[in-house]
């Protein structure tokens, strides 16, 4: 009897921890694609223009900020999602192109904390400033606040 009890828990454990063990596979493979920005505000008012012609590319391991008409190149930073959050949670950390000038003290990237939804099509983003903190609701007045759309899914 304590085998059966010990086997019946171990089937029902052991799939839940694997399940656990990869927390963010269904947000991780929906965010993936290219992103265009279809309402944007900045601490609470319109978003420059600039900011809302952007169009973000999302893979497995970072997000590239384009700029229309190669305006200021391409923007890459790392990202992290921590879905299990209420509400989820996105860490966007830019990767530097270059190291700093000779004598400079390294100043290195500064975390830009959010949280994100997924509502039909569209995903929402809400930022604070680089290395502040974290917002806490969607409505947040001085956070930055992207809904976007995406594109045709592009082919790896």
């Amino acid at each position: 009897m304590k085998w059966r009890c010990l086997t019946l828990a171990v089937c029902v454990i052991l799939p839940a921890w694997a399940q656990e063990a990869e927390p963010t596979a269904p947000d991780a493979k929906r965010i993936q694609g290219t992103w265009e920005i279809v309402k944007g505000l900045k601490e609470g008012k319109p978003a420059p223009k600039d900011m809302t012609d952007a169009k973000l590319t999302i893979d497995d391991k970072q997000i590239t900020v384009t700029m229309p008409g190669g305006r200021g190149g391409e923007s890459p930073a790392a990202y992290k999602l921590d879905p299990k959050k209420k509400p989820a949670e996105i860490d966007i950390t830019p990767i530097e192109k270059a190291p700093p000038a000779a004598g400079a003290p390294p100043a290195g990237p500064m975390t830009v904390l959010g949280i994100y939804k997924f509502e039909k099509d569209e995903l929402t983003l809400v930022f604070g400033k680089p290395g502040g903190e974290r917002p806490k609701a969607f409505d947040d007045k001085e956070a930055t606040l992207m809904v976007l759309r995406q594109g045709k899914k592009e082919k790896k």
